[in-house]
């Protein structure tokens, strides 16, 4: 009996840009993208910075609405940045 191909989503949300990636069981990565977002980071004083989330968050979603075969898509792993 043949294994059912699984696809998943990976987003990783780094500090200089958002990377998705459909990978799939049999073939591994097949789309990806990114998007910057070091643009975003803000500094209000020295040894300080922010992100604005909801901008991170349009940023995610722009880097997956740029995937094909999102629809097929069965599991999602997400990574952020740490305190760096």
């Amino acid at each position: 009996m043949r294994r059912r191909e699984l696809k998943a989503l990976g987003v990783d949300i780094g500090t200089t840009s958002v990377k998705t990636a459909i990978l799939d069981t049999e073939n591994g990565i097949i789309d990806s993208s990114a998007v910057e977002t070091s643009d975003l980071i803000k500094r209000p004083q020295p040894n300080f910075a922010e992100r604005d989330i909801d901008e991170i968050w349009k940023r995610v979603v722009s880097s997956v609405r740029a995937l094909e075969h999102v629809r097929s898509v069965e599991a999602i792993s997400v990574d952020a940045t740490s305190g760096t």
